[in-house]
C-alpha cells in the first residue's frame, strides 16, 4: 500500500503524508516523491532545497495530504 502511494505522488506530481520511523521516533510528512529506486526514494521535503533519499522500510504508512482526495 505505501508504494501504491508513492508511485501516485510520483506519477501526478502530489504531495502525499508519510509517517516514518527516525532514530526510535516517528516523524510525519508531507513529501512529493522525485524517484524511486528499488528500496530507496528521493521526496522534496519542506523547507529543504534538495531532494532528501529515505528508505522503504523506514515508512510505516503512507496516504493522501490534506486536501486531496485522489483520483
Amino acid at each position: 500500500m505505501v508504494e501504491r502511494f508513492l508511485r501516485y505522488s510520483l506519477e501526478n506530481e502530489k504531495k502525499i503524508r508519510i509517517a516514518l520511523l527516525e532514530g526510535g521516533a516517528v516523524r510525519t510528512l508531507s513529501i512529493q516523491v522525485v524517484s524511486i529506486d528499488g528500496d530507496a526514494f528521493l521526496a522534496r521535503v519542506p523547507r529543504k532545497r534538495a531532494p532528501q533519499a529515505f528508505r522503504l522500510a523506514d515508512v510505516l504508512s503512507a496516504g493522501y495530504a490534506r486536501g486531496d482526495e485522489g483520483m
